[in-house]
C-alpha cells in the first residue's frame, strides 16, 4: 500500500505507520484470553451484542474492542459470616452468623459452603443478573436463608447431639434455593450446590451454663448414688459379719450350755446315788439297831460330832443334846 504512493515520502510513511498502528490496535483488542478456571461470554461493546456461545480457557478472537463477561468454571467457596470490610458489613455479617432455633434461642454459627455455576445456564444468568457480583450476592443471600431455615428446624438441645443432621438439613435447603425446586415451581439461581460444612456452633451462655449445671448436678447425683451404694455395701457387710458373729456366739453358748447341763445331770445323778446309798445305810442301821427315827438322828448327830476335830455346837433351849432315852 505504501509503495503505491507517488509523492510526499514523509506523508506516505506517516500514513503507513498510522495504518499499521491502527491495525495492530484492532488486532490487539480483537484477542482476549480466558484462564483455565473461567467461563466467558463474548460481548461486543460497540454493537452491544452478547454472543450465545460459552467460551472456556484459552485465546479467543472477536470483534474489535470486545470483552468477556467472566464467571468461574470451578466451584466457589464462601463463608457465613463473611469477612468484614466495614463497620456496616461487620454488623450485617454478625446478623448472618446468628440463627434462631425452633424453641426460640439464638445460636451463633459459622458455615462454609461451595457452589458452582451451571455452564448451560450461563447465558440466562448474564441476561437476568448482568454481572457475576449480582448473581453471587443473590446466591449468598439464598445460602443465608437456607442456613436460617435449617437452624429453625431443631431445638437448641439438638445442636449438641445432632450436629451432622442439622448440617445436612442446611445443605438440603441450600440445594432447593439455588438449584431450584420442581415441586414448588422454583427456578433457583442456576447454580449447583457442592457441599456445606457447619464449622462452628456456639450456644447461648445461659443455656450452656444451665447444661453445665445440670451435668454437674447429674454427676453429684451419680456420686451420691455410688456413695450410698458403697455405704449400703459396707452396712450389709457389717450386718453379715454381726449375724455370723451372733451365730457363732449362740452356737458356742449352746455348746457350753449343753456341756454344763450334761455335767449338772451327771453330778445330780451322782448326788442321787450318794443319797440313795446313805438312805440304804441308814435304813439298814435303823433296822439292825432297832432305832426310832429320833434315835437314828441322835446316832447320826453323834457320828458327825465325832468326825469333827473341834466341834462347835450351838443349841437353843429346849434343844436336847442326847436322845439316850429314845434309844
Amino acid at each position: 500500500m505504501c509503495d503505491d504512493l507517488g509523492g510526499g515520502q514523509v506523508a506516505a510513511i506517516s500514513v503507513c505507520v498510522s495504518i499499521l498502528v491502527i491495525a495492530a490496535s484492532l488486532i490487539g483488542t480483537s484477542i482476549q484470553q480466558l484462564s483455565s478456571e473461567e467461563y466467558g461470554l463474548m460481548y461486543d461493546v460497540n454493537a452491544r451484542d452478547l454472543e450465545n456461545e460459552v467460551r472456556e480457557g484459552g485465546l479467543h478472537n472477536g470483534p474489535p474492542g470486545f470483552r468477556f463477561v467472566k464467571f468461574p468454571s470451578t466451584y466457589i467457596s464462601t463463608d457465613i459470616p463473611e469477612e468484614s470490610t466495614s463497620d456496616e458489613d461487620s454488623a450485617e455479617n454478625a446478623r448472618n452468623g446468628i440463627c434462631v432455633s425452633r424453641d426460640g434461642l439464638r445460636v451463633t454459627i459459622a458455615v462454609s459452603y461451595q457452589y458452582q455455576i451451571e455452564k448451560d445456564s450461563l447465558i440466562t444468568v448474564v441476561q437476568k443478573y448482568r454481572t457475576r457480583d449480582r448473581w453471587s450476592d443473590l446466591v449468598n443471600a439464598a445460602a443465608v436463608s437456607a442456613v436460617q431455615t435449617g437452624c429453625s428446624l431443631y431445638n437448641i438441645s439438638s445442636f449438641q447431639t445432632q450436629r451432622a443432621q442439622i448440617q445436612n438439613s442446611m445443605f438440603d435447603e441450600l440445594k432447593k434455593m439455588i438449584e431450584g425446586n420442581s415441586t414448588a415451581n422454583a427456578e433457583g439461581l442456576y447454580a449447583r450446590a457442592i457441599e456445606l460444612q457447619l464449622r462452628e456452633v456456639n450456644l447461648p451462655y445461659e443455656y450452656s451454663r444451665a447444661v453445665s449445671d445440670k451435668q454437674s448436678a447429674s454427676e453429684d447425683i451419680s456420686l451420691a448414688i455410688n456413695q450410698r451404694q458403697q455405704a449400703l455395701t459396707v452396712a450389709e457387710t457389717e450386718l453379715q459379719s454381726a449375724v455370723e458373729e451372733a451365730k457363732r456366739i449362740n452356737d458356742t453358748a449352746q455348746n457350753e450350755a449343753e456341756i454344763l447341763i450334761e455335767q449338772a445331770t451327771i453330778e445330780a445323778q451322782g448326788i442321787q446315788v450318794d443319797f440313795e446309798a446313805d438312805t440304804d445305810v441308814y435304813l439298814a442301821l435303823k433296822s439292825n439297831l432297832n432305832l426310832t427315827t429320833e434315835g437314828l438322828l441322835s446316832f447320826v448327830a453323834s457320828d458327825v460330832i465325832a468326825a469333827t476335830d473341834e466341834p462347835q455346837v450351838r443349841l437353843s433351849e429346849p434343844a436336847l443334846t442326847t436322845y439316850r432315852e429314845e434309844l
